[in-house]
């Protein structure tokens, strides 16, 4: 009975992983869903839109906003993430109001835990339109639920390349690290299919050393900075922070992190600059 639950669970998992991010839009945007149609996506996207990421300057909010659950969630997001062109979520549900109440018109998300009516996953609000999106989802093997991976790329100014934004919820209850490590792979596929800046941003669950090096590995792969915070208020499980922002081809001129009691994290806040050898 309990191979049979197992496969049941495993068949539905790779069914999901067919399914392509929503995204909400003034206009459409392209999305998939398989790894190499992903990076064809990515790699033929076209950069014909009127606006774009300023290289000056342009801020991200990162926050794993706890399913949503809180009602003071959402006042804290529109206070922070005001000035943010882009923001991260996780564990955040697909009919968020934030896009319309504090601006944002582009939103795309990847379904991750839930059924039915009580869905999670990650979702990517910007300023800039997405020129394409695409999604991943591991299956934790422990209680056989997903954890998503979704990838949006942007025009920036000044630069022909586009950035690269993966926005990551870490596989947290598995035994060994075998699951993390196939969903950061796919991570590194992505970027290392990608010339220009990257972003990597999220709830990795580093919360022991070994899930912490494949993120180091990750890092050294792709010559991945992390941004450190002038007030660092990341969750943290035995001392190992869950939070992380990486990045390629930027610098951080201003990196901090809030407390609140609105989620069970601290949101992530950091100023970007593209860096001179980009």
């Amino acid at each position: 009975m309990n191979r049979f639950l197992g496969l049941l669970a495993t068949l539905v998992f790779l069914a999901s992983c067919a399914v392509a991010p929503v995204t909400g839009d003034l206009a459409k945007v392209p999305v998939k869903s398989e790894l190499s149609a992903c990076v064809d996506s990515l790699k033929n996207s076209e950069q014909n839109h009127s606006k774009a990421l300023d290289a000056d300057g342009f801020s991200l909010l990162n926050w794993n906003i706890k399913k949503a659950k809180h009602p003071e969630w959402p006042s804290d997001l529109e206070r922070l993430g005001t000035t943010a062109s882009l923001v991260t979520l996780q564990e955040a549900v697909p009919d968020l109001p934030v896009s319309r109440k504090f601006g944002r018109l582009h939103w795309s998300f990847a379904e991750g835990f839930g059924f039915r009516d009580n869905l999670t996953g990650v979702m990517t609000l910007s300023d800039v339109r997405p020129i394409a999106a695409c999604q991943f989802a591991e299956l934790e093997p422990v209680f056989r639920t997903r954890k998503a991976t979704l990838v949006t790329n942007y025009p920036i100014s000044g630069i022909d390349e586009t950035l690269l934004v993966i926005n990551l919820h870490g596989v947290n209850f598995s035994m060994g690290l075998g699951a993390l490590e196939t969903q950061l792979d796919e991570a590194s596929h992505i970027i290392s299919s990608h010339i220009g800046p990257v972003i990597v941003s999220g709830d990795f669950n580093t919360w022991r050393r070994g899930r912490h090096s494949l993120v180091e590995d990750l890092m050294a792969a792709h010559e991945l900075s992390p941004v450190e915070f002038e007030e660092d208020h990341r969750k943290r499980f035995m001392g190992w922070p869950l939070d992380h922002i990486l990045v390629r081809g930027l610098e951080a001129t201003q990196a901090t992190t809030h407390e609140l009691d609105s989620s069970d994290h601290n949101p992530m806040y950091v100023r970007l600059v593209l860096s001179n050898d980009s």
